[in-house]
């Protein structure tokens, strides 16, 4: 039997396995030392602009789409590929499925643009209303 390397995904099981475990044993130390007011996640929320929410949201409606759509693309793709070997004339027939992939990326964007606009209207709102 072959000796099994490790992978990446290994690695990155074994970063968030210490990771995690840091954090237990900061948070474990902080309580036990009297100092746990220090683990406090509300003052990163009050402190956080609401308009950081709204950005990080048209970023992930943008990343996520073209992700999933390029992860379509490419399983849809090679089966149709793969397909087209035994059997020629379903190459162009099945091209539809990779438009509908690349349908959810438009979409995503879509709504980046949309989520992009809304930040615009509120802050023209809240600076005319910050001169009062």
């Amino acid at each position: 039997m072959a000796q099994v390397g490790y992978g990446a995904g290994n690695a990155i099981c074994y970063v968030l396995v210490l990771w995690t475990a840091i954090v237990i044993v900061l948070g474990v130390y902080y309580c036990l030392s009297g100092q746990g007011t220090r683990i406090d996640i509300g003052w990163f929320l009050q402190e956080i602009s609401p308009y950081w929410y709204a950005a990080t949201g048209a970023a992930a409606a943008i990343a996520l789409s073209v992700v999933g759509a390029a992860w379509g693309i490419f399983t849809t793709g090679s089966s149709i590929l793969g397909g087209g070997v035994k059997a020629p004339r379903i190459k162009t027939k099945n091209l539809v499925s990779i438009i509908f992939c690349e349908a959810v990326a438009i979409y995503g964007i879509i709504i980046a643009i949309v989520i992009t606009n809304l930040i615009e209207v509120r802050l023209a709102w809240s600076s005319d209303h910050l001169i009062d």
